[in-house]
């Protein structure tokens, strides 16, 4: 793959937009620190759509890491850890979107997706909140069923396909995004996080103890995903449609 100065310099502005967003502040982290980044999830997603599952997680990747290093972040563990949401983020909705690989660019999202879903029923957690990832599994259930169908309609000319697919590939991006943090959080437990800091928000909740919390939050995790989702569709579609034209960008 090759990689052009124009390209690292388009690396560099978006992972710095990534950065100059940060600082809109979000809804905070049950039982976490920081808060959760609307437009940022919808915008590593964008960066996949546009540059492609590699070079779309590194962009998204670095521009996370300035956010979690630079003020107004917190550069301490847990919000290391969750630059990771992005990435993988940007890696499934960059594999629905690329044109390369032969066309298999989203067998790279469907391996991500599954290793993901897998996971969660893997934790204590999610041996006891089976239907917790019923979001996640529609997404993969998608990819499965479209395929490199999704590619094509996110770079066809017509205006609704294109539209659709962005849909269809944020949709996913998002559920990545939002299981990999997830993952980070319920493996966090009682090391990073401390056991006294989720008692105290359970019992504030009135809640019996972790799995419930995250049956408690989905309605608000669908919330937020739809947000993101459609703060991602329109940043999306508006570059997918101009930043090509301009010969700024290839198709991924």
């Amino acid at each position: 793959m090759k990689v052009s100065a124009k390209t690292i310099s388009l690396i560099a502005v978006f992972a710095g937009l990534y950065y100059v967003l940060s600082t809109i502040p979000g809804p905070p982290i049950v039982g976490g620190t920081g808060s959760v980044k609307v437009i940022l999830a919808g915008l590593a997603t964008v960066y996949g759509l546009l540059f492609g599952p590699i070079l779309g997680a590194i962009t998204a990747f670095l521009g996370a890491i300035l956010a979690w290093w630079l003020p107004p972040g917190v550069p301490e563990i847990f919000g290391l850890l969750m630059t990771m949401c992005p990435l993988m983020g940007a890696i499934v909705a960059g594999g629905l979107s690329t044109t390369r690989f032969r066309g298999k660019g989203w067998i790279i999202s469907l391996i991500v997706m599954t290793v993901l879903i897998l996971g969660w029923y893997l934790t204590w957690v999610g041996s006891r909140a089976p239907l917790y990832p019923i979001m996640h599994i529609v997404a993969l259930i998608l990819i499965v069923a479209l395929r490199e169908k999704i590619s094509d309609l996110i770079w066809s000319t017509n205006k609704m396909k294109m539209t659709l697919g962005t849909i269809i590939a944020s949709y996913a991006g998002a559920m990545a995004d939002h299981m990999t943090g997830n993952l980070i959080f319920i493996n966090s437990l009682g090391i990073i996080i401390p056991w006294s800091a989720i008692e105290k928000w359970l019992e504030k909740m009135g809640l019996p103890d972790v799995p419930a919390l995250f049956m408690y939050m989905l309605p608000i995790s669908a919330i937020e995903r739809a947000l993101m989702i459609l703060a991602a569709v329109i940043i999306g579609t508006a570059l997918i449609a101009t930043l090509p034209r301009t010969g700024l960008i290839e198709k991924p």
